[in-house]
Formats: structure tokens, sequence, C-alpha cells
């Protein structure tokens, strides 16, 4: 496994924190640094990954560090070295995907420096593609209300309790007038999310609200800092999912969509 896999598995909650002080930690916080630079802001979750990559720094330091690296091209023959086999090459391609995804969505310019470090990496774009695909579910319109069913059949629920009935009105609130539910889902005997023939309902960490399927733009296949589900709608207006136990909305949706 890549060291960049590493830093992954223990963003998905997989693993613990890898140890510290590995020869691909320095290239990694460079790509950390233009994926998080590029929309202006570093989030928190962001810092918190750059504070792991450099245990030995002070968050002063390595903000000052990011601040003299953004202000630079990134060059990713530089990188190809550090980065000193095919694994860690790929592993750091995965790791700017997510990164690149963390902050909310993916522009343009985003997707341009993704093409330009893969080709500094000697790797492909079809490689650069199916990353893309592996992170990022890409919807296609409306939902069956029939193979929505059988998919909350056949899920495996672990922590979540799929439910016929509201523990409450709260998300009953939010749906639209003659909605059909299909199932709400429930933790520690609350609802969390509607699934509904029509679209989502959940308690997002923007707020309540309902997402038609029509209007799901995309969605996170894999765990985000600060997110079991990301969802981007029509608009580029984001649904962020922040409980871990909920992160099996991203596997449901991959079964509406076909994308196990």
């Amino acid at each position: 496994m890549s060291r960049a896999d590493d830093f992954l598995s223990w963003i998905d909650g997989e693993t613990p924190k890898p140890p510290p002080l590995h020869p691909s930690d320095g290239p990694l916080f460079t790509i950390l640094v233009h994926m998080a630079c590029s929309d202006g802001v570093i989030q928190d979750e962001e810092l918190e990954l750059m504070q792991a990559l450099m245990p030995n720094k002070g968050k002063g330091e390595i903000l000052e560090m990011a601040a003299a690296i953004a202000k630079k091209s990134l060059e990713p023959d530089d990188l190809h070295d550090e980065l000193f086999d095919d694994e860690e090459r790929l592993g750091a391609l995965r790791f700017a995907v997510r990164m690149a995804w963390a902050d909310r969505h993916l522009d343009d310019l985003e997707r341009v420096m993704l093409m330009h470090l893969a080709a500094g990496l000697d790797l492909s774009r079809d490689q650069v593609e199916a990353t893309l695909a592996d992170t990022i579910g890409a919807p296609d319109g409306d939902v069956d209300p029939t193979k929505l069913a059988a998919a909350i059949s056949d899920m495996e629920w672990l922590d979540v309790a799929p439910s016929e009935a509201p523990s409450s009105g709260e998300l009953a609130a939010v749906l639209p007038e003659g909605a059909t539910v299909i199932a709400y889902l429930q933790l520690d005997g609350e609802d969390q999310v509607a699934l509904c023939s029509e679209g989502l309902a959940a308690h997002f960490k923007e707020g309540e609200t309902f997402v038609p399927w029509s209007e799901l733009a995309s969605y996170s296949r894999v765990p985000i800092f600060g997110a079991a589900v990301r969802l981007s709608t029509a608009g580029e207006g984001v649904k962020t999912i922040p409980d871990p136990r909920l992160r099996v909305i991203g596997t449901l949706l991959d079964k509406l969509y076909g994308a196990e």
C-alpha cells in the first residue's frame, strides 16, 4: 500500500493515523497545498491533514510553508522521483483526486491540475478518469421506485435501521406534497434520511431539506474529510451528511446508479 493510501485509509476511519516521517510526505504535502489552495481557502479538514503530514511543525509554520508552496506552480516532474515507484505515484493521484473533491466540488481548474500532475508522474489521462470515477458518482436522472425498494432491502445497514414509519415529523415537514416515502433511515431511534420515489430528505449539515433525484448532479463514493457522504445538486449546491455511520448512503447510491 502506498503512503497516500495509508492516509486515505485513515480518513476513511479504517486504520489509525499513519506513523510520521515517510519519504512521500513532502510530495503529498505539496499536492495537498495546491489542491487546497485552488479555491483560495484552506478548510479545517485540509489543515488537519497538513498537520498529520508534518507533525513536527506547528500550525503557524505549516501555514507559512503552504503559502510559500502555493505561490509557485505545481511542478509534477519534481515530484516524480520523490515518489519513488509506480505504487507511490498512483497513490499520489488517488490522494490528489480525493483532496480536489474535498473542497465540496471539482472545478475545471482542479481537473486541469490533476491532468498536469498525472502527466508529470507518467500516468495516463485514462488513469485520471478512472480514479475520478472511483471517487465521484455520476447520477443519471430519476430513480425507479421498485429498484430503490429492492436496493434498500438488499443493503447491509449495520448501525442504520430502515423503517416504514417516521420517528418524528421533522423530515416529513420538508417532503414535497404527495411524495412517496419508501423508507426512513434511523440512527438511535431518530430519523436521519427519508428515501422517496421522488428524491431524498436528510438532516444535512447545511440544514434539513429535500433533494429531488433529478437535481442530484454527483455524490461522493468514498468518505471525504468532514463528510460521510457529500451530494452536489443542480446549481452547484452542496449537501453534506456528516455522521460516518451514514456512509452507507454512498453505497446505496452506487446500487441505484449501477456503479458497484
